[in-house]
């Protein structure tokens, strides 16, 4: 097998592929997936003249059929063929894309038209391989490694993201490892909670799904979190780091999340107070030295931190146990927003007898009910 590269501009490849020259559908390949929004994202990417990855073709006397870059190839044919336009409100905006918006590509300006011609693409031709040959090097060339939320905010950079960057480093050098809180910063799973946690507070809300888009277009942003934000975030990470080096306890992504959200905007610091309130919720905990509004909202969190996780409900029923307990072990002023004590007050009035705390609905049914979630 050999294989030579090659530069042809983007005019000549999608006349190849208009003319059925290059064939987009051998047996070997699935069918065109790609929605037209990816599509849109492909064009907008040669617009602005960045690197597209380079595709692969098996050439043969028999003509050409594409071994690896089918959806990308299928998208430069059908703009060729005025079957999709541009977008404009592809992130990040530009003023020059803009101007564009819901053109086709028989319908550009001439410059942008001819500049969109001379494009480059780098083609890696492959010829003579052997059928072995062919279906491994498609194989391993379709064997990505799919990335973790975390991963993908990685590449989104700015201040923002520095910001992030800086308060994992603080998890880190606390020493804040599987070793104490039961999993690791793996695949930037610690990122991806820090991140989290910096999207809701920045809203003021645990109301809203957290969304990718939601995280990412917060990231986007260039002007950086506030100096209050980031330091009661880092509060609440160096208090959690106290605690735990006194007594591990293990925790998955949602209930860290959970734990750093809450403490930093109640601005609960305390290393020892941070401990018995984690512990409280803990599978570690021996539930039966608690009292029964202890085990029922044990209970709660635990079971809101296992199934559901990101569900609102199960956001604010977690953050509303921690709450709830902490204002059972220190009272009003483990509660610092007024809004919140107000909250809880009237759901606390309704909570049933402590033996009849079993089933979680009529506090789902209360918290959707009030505004629990939101503060100032």
């Amino acid at each position: 097998m050999i294989i030579k590269s090659s530069d042809p501009d983007l005019e000549s490849i999608a006349r190849r592929l208009i003319s059925g020259e290059i064939d987009l559908q051998p047996q070997f390949q699935r069918q065109e997936v790609w929605p037209t929004a990816k599509k849109q994202k492909l064009i907008d990417t040669i617009l602005r003249d960045w690197a597209v990855p380079p595709v692969h073709i098996i050439s043969s006397p028999s003509g050409e059929e594409v071994l690896d870059g089918q959806q990308r190839l299928s998208a430069i044919r059908d703009f060729y063929q005025d079957q999709i336009c541009v977008s404009g409100k592809i992130q990040p905006r530009s003023d020059r894309i803009e101007q564009l918006d819901g053109l086709r590509y028989s319908q550009l300006p001439f410059e942008v038209k001819k500049a969109v011609d001379r494009y480059t693409l780098r083609v890696h031709s492959v010829r003579n391989p052997s059928p072995l040959e062919a279906s491994e090097l498609f194989y391993r060339l379709n064997q990505p490694t799919a990335l973790t939320p975390g991963e993908q905010r990685n590449a989104l950079y700015g201040e923002r993201r520095q910001q992030m960057k800086n308060l994992v480093a603080v998890m880190e050098n606390r020493g804040i490892s599987s070793n104490f809180i039961g999993f690791s910063n793996s695949r930037l799973a610690y990122d991806d909670v820090v991140a989290r946690c910096l999207v809701v507070l920045t809203d003021n809300s645990l109301r809203e799904k957290i969304s990718e888009s939601r995280i990412s277009d917060e990231f986007r942003k260039s002007a950086p979190f506030s100096d209050d934000l980031i330091g009661n975030v880092e509060s609440a990470i160096n208090g959690i780091a106290g605690a735990v080096k006194v007594y591990p306890i293990k925790m998955n992504k949602a209930s860290l999340f959970s734990f750093i959200t809450f403490f930093a905007r109640s601005q609960i610091f305390d290393p020892r107070q941070i401990q018995s309130i984690c512990l409280t919720v803990s599978r570690e905990t021996d539930y039966k030295e608690l009292l029964p509004v202890g085990r029922f909202y044990r209970r709660v969190f635990i079971d809101r931190s296992s199934s559901r996780v990101t569900d609102v409900l199960s956001v604010l029923l977690r953050d509303f146990a921690l709450a709830r307990i902490a204002f059972e072990g220190y009272g009003q002023a483990a509660i610092r927003q007024s809004k919140d004590l107000n909250n809880l007050s009237a759901i606390i009035e309704r909570e049933p007898n402590p033996e009849d705390l079993i089933s979680d609905e009529w506090l789902a049914v209360a918290l959707m009910n009030s505004d629990w979630g939101t503060w100032t």
